[in-house]
């Protein structure tokens, strides 16, 4: 630790306002975006995305105050959880997401274990369940681990369990999220057996674009990323406040503002609600004319579905 920083000092490092602010208002400018494209396209569940982008804002301008106030408990505790819950809200969207893309491109009768690798019905709460699991757990260890004092009687064995349910929610999203992953880039291979027709007669009446494979390919990329940052936060967890990672400011910018940067970006500049139509908070129930009559070029079955 350095020997400029002082010993009430919450933090194990002297922490950068300039960096604190410079990643607060470029998430502003993606939550900015978002609400915009929002409105535009009448994608309302996409407030979820919205919200998480916020609560980073909310994070990293309490970073700013406590950067600037090391010894205060308050805006250290509140950045410290805040920074943790967002990209766990964002899983929960990128879950549905995948979700309303299955509902549009592939068949009643074709969506099966086998081809989904997950119960096509409870693909969206099946994840997002798992995602709340994880969430609370890694909230609860946040709070203990950022409002413990270290002179308090107790502190030692608030920090071990503040340590173990971080690391427990952490590990619950890696696997949750890190199976999600798979079964997203495997869909983009299997989606060529599904009948083009199908989602062709979608395009006429749910407003789906041909080139959703667009939007799964960020689909797969923001699930990269966010696992970038589990790892990051599991290895923090696990080390504690007298790890290397702890004790260096850039790891929080390199492997968790960056990453989750990255997947605003992404889904700003390839918004869903421009690939898939009906992005209300209910998906709307399917009244499609039978699609086996339509007539669909075989050039076109890859462009229509992957």
């Amino acid at each position: 630790m350095s020997s400029s920083v002082s010993s009430a000092s919450r933090y194990e490092y002297d922490p950068s306002t300039a960096a604190a602010a410079v990643v607060a208002v470029l998430f502003a400018i993606g939550l900015l975006v978002t609400i915009g494209q929002i409105i535009w396209r009448r994608s309302w569940v996409w407030l979820v995305m919205a919200f998480a982008i916020a609560v980073e804002v909310i994070g990293y301008a309490a970073r700013i105050v406590s950067s600037q106030n090391v010894t205060e408990q308050t805006p250290y505790s509140l950045q410290f959880v805040l920074i943790i819950l967002a990209p766990v809200v964002m899983a929960g969207i990128i879950y549905l997401s995948f979700g309303r893309l299955i509902l549009w491109v592939v068949p009643p009768e074709q969506r099966s274990i086998k081809l989904l690798w997950a119960p096509p019905r409870f693909i969206t709460p099946i994840f997002v369940g798992f995602d709340i699991m994880a969430l609370l757990l890694q909230v609860i260890g946040a709070v203990l681990l950022a409002g413990t004092d270290r002179a308090d009687p107790d502190a030692l064995e608030n920090l071990q369990r503040g340590k173990d349910l971080g690391m427990a929610g952490v590990t619950l999203q890696i696997i949750a999220f890190g199976f999600f992953s798979i079964v997203t880039v495997r869909f983009h291979f299997v989606s060529r057996r599904i009948d083009p027709a199908y989602a062709a007669s979608n395009k006429s009446q749910h407003n789906l674009n041909k080139d959703c494979t667009a939007l799964l390919n960020v689909i797969n990329i923001s699930c990269l990323l966010i696992l970038i940052r589990s790892a990051y936060r599991e290895v923090e967890f696990a080390g504690g406040r007298d790890s290397t990672v702890a004790q260096s400011e850039w790891y929080l910018y390199v492997f968790d503002a960056l990453p989750i940067l990255a997947v605003t970006a992404a889904y700003t500049f390839w918004f869903p609600g421009r690939f898939i139509g009906n992005l209300g908070f209910r998906a709307p129930k399917q009244s499609l004319p039978k699609y086996d009559t339509l007539t669909v070029d075989n050039s076109s079955r890859n462009i229509e579905l992957v």
